[in-house]
């Protein structure tokens, strides 16, 4: 395995800078710390390989927000600009055919358009004019077309899409009516649109909606992009993945292929019949063979995906299992693939314990190896003849950017903090994470002890999948195990003074934990269900908890009552923070309430944190940072005394 070597690193900008090196005051890490962090993300490499334009977030404490701008970097000199100011936020850089402008998405005028920048000189011009926000974009081979996304009412056109929510809003009546599954998702309530593709023809279009009367959605990411879709290197032909369920589709994964030609002359076809979840398409360098990552089992958001290869859009298929070593748990689950210039390797990043680790696979043979096995590797691009550029995180710091040739404790005792992830089947891997950062508490005067329990991922898939019906047993006896572990292995940890924290899954255990054992100082449960049966009707997803517990609450009621926290509110005893987001529509705000009402009626400490404007995650600056003044405030009350 080759080690990478750092090729470009932004400064992270923290207060670090305000003084030379030796000038400089050293203090713990902070939140405050942490917020002031620029944040790098989806880096693109230019046509001659000789730059990376990538975006740059900002906190913008004052305006409680984020702003983020566009960068370029020459990789040979490591120089960055910023190009874009930021106001508003920029996304989704993309280069011309020729190298000599970008394009991006920006919200200056009103609605997110995409604008081109002349590298030459000059001021943005927008490039598009739609009456809807674009979602993502992508630059078709050739350059003379753009592959884009708009939330439209299908079978509507983006101005009469436009028209029936202008006529929505207006209505002075508030009441939403649905008749069917999804009426919310995340934290946004149907509204009868959905995300379509469109192909845009430069320079001035018009758009043209490749699945019009397809009700359902094509992905795609967050800040832009369309990592659910790809274009022939001849241009002439998209392929997406999309979930046609119908009424189905809260509890339904079967997201398929579709292929429909880029001018929009015939309507999608369906590629695939797994019932599983197909997804990921990318096309060789030749065109001759589609790769996409595939499931197995429907209806399990948390299965392998596997790789799969096809001759062209309706030849014989290749199924390859990704593994990490020839051993039982060797099986990994591939994502963010990405083709050689020569169509022979495969890169694929993959969870490998505790890392997320950069593999190539060779398309002849399945054979496998490791590229970059150590920290979070993401947004993997080709950057030259034998090198990708890729970025990475880790436990010590955000993203940064790299290339690669592809051929002892304190005198003292510390106090713990505890930390459980969600998932369940997710990971405490090495990667700088935002939210539930060890940094923070560590900078807090903290040790910090995370332990990868039954449903972990980068184990394989068996240990994956051992949490389904378990959630409560072998979880549960892994984290105290391993805390015993941690504790003698490590004289300097504390184990008086134990605080255990966790949100989702992690919240959930937090709340199972308050009625099974007294031996934490304190607890901290982040949007956790307290009653699972309760929790199946209020949630939107329905998929998972009827996989997870073995089918609805009414056909199989014992799934739901074999580890329920409810059961055992009468055994708590552990002082309890509780924080709730009333948008999280997949573990509802409700189910914090309870756990707060519990605490109070038995007489325990307790303290409830409500964010009316968060979901799932607490995103806002201002209220991470009263988030994580909250949540160390009470590990001080209890844990520091």
């Amino acid at each position: 395995m080759r080690t990478a070597r750092r090729h470009l690193a932004l400064p992270l900008l923290a207060c670090l800078l305000a003084a030379p090196a030796a000038a400089v005051e050293t203090h713990p890490f902070s939140i405050q710390d942490m917020l002031a962090m620029n944040r790098i993300a989806d880096p693109r490499v230019s046509p001659d390989g000789r730059s990376v334009a990538f975006t740059v977030r900002v906190t913008d404490m004052e305006a409680n927000k984020g702003r983020t701008s566009v960068w370029i970097s020459d990789l040979a000199t490591r120089e960055a600009r910023r190009m874009t100011a930021g106001e508003p936020s920029e996304t989704n850089p993309r280069w011309s055919a020729d190298g000599k402008s970008l394009l991006f998405l920006s919200a200056r005028g009103g609605s997110s358009q995409v604008w081109r920048l002349p590298l030459s000189g000059g001021e943005p011009v927008r490039v598009t004019g739609e009456p809807l926000d674009i979602g993502g974009f992508e630059v078709a081979p050739g350059g003379d077309v753009l592959l884009l996304s708009m939330a439209v009412v299908p079978g509507k056109s983006p101005d009469d899409t436009r028209a029936i929510l202008e006529l929505k809003a207006k209505a002075k009546s508030s009441g939403m009516l649905f008749d069917h599954l999804f009426v919310r998702h995340w934290d946004t309530w149907a509204d009868g649109t959905r995300n379509h593709l469109f192909t845009y023809r430069l320079p001035a279009g018009p758009a043209r909606d490749l699945m019009p009367l397809l009700d359902a959605d094509a992905p795609s990411r967050p800040f832009g992009g369309l990592d659910e879709a790809d274009l022939s290197p001849d241009g002439r032909t998209v392929v997406f993945s999309a979930c046609d369920a119908g009424r189905q589709e809260a509890w339904s994964t079967n997201f398929d292929l579709y292929a429909v030609p880029s001018d929009g002359s015939a309507p999608p076809r369906k590629l695939t019949a797994n019932p599983a979840w197909d997804t990921s398409p990318r096309f060789s360098p030749d065109g001759r063979t589609l790769a996409y990552l595939a499931m197995s089992r429907p209806g399990y958001e948390a299965d392998r995906f596997d790789i799969v290869l096809r001759d062209g859009l309706d030849g014989k298929e290749r199924r390859i299992v990704l593994r990490a070593d020839a051993g039982r748990n060797g099986d990994r689950s591939a994502s963010d693939p990405l083709w050689s210039a020569d169509g022979t390797t495969l890169f694929v990043t993959a969870e490998h314990l505790g890392q997320r680790a950069l593999f190539a696979v060779e398309a002849a043979t399945g054979k496998t190896r490791i590229v970059v096995g150590e920290g979070t590797v993401v947004s993997p691009q080709r950057a030259g003849a034998g090198t990708l550029l890729f970025g990475r995180h880790t436990l010590l710091g955000p993203v940064e950017l790299f290339t690669v040739p592809v051929a002892g404790g304190p005198a003292r005792k510390a106090p713990v903090a505890f930390l459980i992830h969600g998932g369940p089947q997710g990971s405490f891997g090495n990667d700088f994470h935002y939210r539930w950062n060890p940094q923070f508490y560590a900078g807090a005067g903290y040790a910090v002890v995370m332990i990868d329990f039954h449903g972990s991922t980068g184990y394989g898939q068996a240990f994956t999948d051992a949490i389904n019906g378990d959630w409560g047993g072998a979880p549960y006896q892994d984290l105290m195990m391993g805390l015993d572990h941690a504790l003698a292995a490590w004289p300097f940890l504390d184990g008086s003074r134990v605080g255990a924290l966790g949100a989702s899954y992690g919240g959930y255990m937090v709340n199972w934990i308050a009625g099974k054992t007294d031996r934490f100082k304190c607890l901290v449960s982040h949007d956790g269900n307290l009653d699972e049966r309760a929790a199946y009707f209020d949630t939107e997803e329905l998929w998972f908890p009827e996989w997870e517990h073995g089918g609805t609450p009414w056909d199989h009621p014992a799934g739901y009552a074999r580890h329920n926290p409810v059961d055992l509110v009468k055994n708590w005893k552990t002082p309890t923070l509780v924080v709730h987001g009333v948008k999280d529509y997949r573990v509802v705000y409700t189910q914090g309430l309870s756990t707060f009402t519990a605490l109070q009626r038995r007489g325990i400490p307790s303290k409830l944190l409500i964010f009316p404007d968060e979901n799932h995650w607490v995103q806002k600056p201002q209220n991470s940072l009263l988030w994580h003044d909250t949540v160390r405030a009470w590990l001080d009350r209890w844990l520091k005394q």
